[in-house]
């Protein structure tokens, strides 16, 4: 059984998103965070301030009943539909959660939000679609009196100042290649013979199948100049801009083998399914799986899949549904009582409106494989490291 270690890369994170009540659970890292502690502080002087009052007028005591709702741009993209998912398993029942979806539609968008601020929800969450609107909304929340937590396109300090009670959640902005270089890196000293198997020059041979392009998109350059800097020779063998139509992955796949990469890096999940499925084909490996490693630079639930059955060294990327559940709990904060909570954590965010989260790392657990020096009177080989990961 593969363990997955999520590590995510910041000294100062959302809500000091790792330090506080760190706790583990079913191989991956839950956080308490000052939000959640926040949201049980004000809840819990909710309920022992109005039985009180109740006694002393020997009324039944009317519950406090808050709603937020959350208006996505697109309720059917995969990074939304992750979100919403950690969105809606962070919201406690006893508050109402009102989920609309705008379709794309800008207008749509206004309209529900307008509907949302006539209903008086404790807080609206927007997932903003159009930068240029964003005046729009600060200022109808404002007028209403209604916490906003904005997602999505980043606005400008200048226009959530308009309102105290407006925050942005998103994520922090990293060099996707500079990651991807420190992992390798890191695999790189830790498993010398998986890493460099095809020849005995210690360098690196590796492979890009993305929908940019890796040299297009300039990863090229700052991905080999990382792995460099740190003593490492590399070469690109193969860099194929993946298509929708008339794309042979597998012809791509077959190539790197043929140009003896070790690594192979990959944006899309299912691409890596389909490899495998191709390199786990007997037709046309009879000796077995080649030895090339694959990675990704996504995350999603087959992308996890992948990490925990050792199939994929590591993926890297932001991670929506830990932005939902992020969100949620703020929003939760927002709806009992905004003024007083929010004091308890201004110092950490930026600019007393931004609350930024980290990429997430999800490493296989691959116990290092030290490089086995041969004798000078002995005749045998150093022994060679098994095709495929341990399970």
């Amino acid at each position: 059984m593969k363990h997955i270690l999520i590590c995510l890369i910041a000294s100062v994170l959302l809500f000091s998103y790792i330090g506080q009540n760190t706790v583990m659970a079913k191989e991956r890292v839950a956080y308490a965070t000052p939000v959640a502690a926040g949201v049980a502080v004000a809840r819990a002087a909710v309920t022992a301030a109005a039985p009180m009052s109740a006694v002393a007028k020997k009324e039944p005591v009317k519950p406090v009943e808050e709603q937020i709702g959350l208006l996505l741009s697109h309720a059917d993209d995969l990074n939304s539909a992750r979100f919403k998912n950690g969105f809606e398993k962070s919201i406690p029942k006893e508050i109402k959660l009102h989920s609309l979806d705008a379709a794309g539609s800008a207008e749509s968008q206004k309209t529900m939000f307008n509907k949302m601020i006539g209903q008086k929800f404790s807080v609206i969450v927007l997932d903003l679609m159009n930068l240029a609107d964003v005046d729009y909304y600060v200022d109808a929340a404002g007028k209403a009196g209604v916490p906003l937590v904005i997602i999505g396109d980043e606005p400008t300090l200048s226009q959530l100042s308009h309102y105290p009670s407006v925050y942005y959640v998103g994520f922090q902005k990293s060099s996707m290649p500079e990651l991807m270089a420190t992992e390798t890196i890191r695999l790189w000293k830790d498993n010398p013979i998986r890493m460099n198997f095809e020849d005995d020059k210690w360098d690196l041979t590796y492979s890009a199948l993305t929908r940019d392009g890796f040299e297009k998109s300039g990863n090229k350059e700052v991905f080999q100049t990382a792995m460099e800097a740190a003593g490492v020779s590399v070469s690109m063998a193969v860099d194929s801009v993946v298509k929708q139509m008339e794309y042979d992955l597998i012809k791509e796949v077959d190539q790197t083998v043929i140009d003896d990469s070790e690594i192979v890096f990959f944006d899309n999940s299912t691409d890596v399914q389909r490899a495998l499925e191709f390199f786990y084909d007997p037709t046309e490996f009879k000796r077995g799986r080649p030895k090339q490693q694959f990675a990704l630079t996504v995350i999603d639930d087959g992308a996890a899949k992948l990490v925990e059955d050792g199939e994929v060294l590591f993926a890297i990327g932001t991670d929506f549904r830990e932005l939902g559940v992020a969100t949620a709990q703020l929003a939760q904060l927002l709806a009992i009582n905004p003024l007083s909570n929010l004091q308890t954590f201004e110092q950490q965010l930026v600019n007393e409106r931004f609350f930024y989260l980290p990429d997430t790392i999800l490493r296989a657990d691959i116990k290092p494989e030290p490089v086995e020096v041969e004798e000078e009177e002995s005749d045998k080989e150093p022994a060679k490291p098994s095709s495929k990961l341990k399970k």
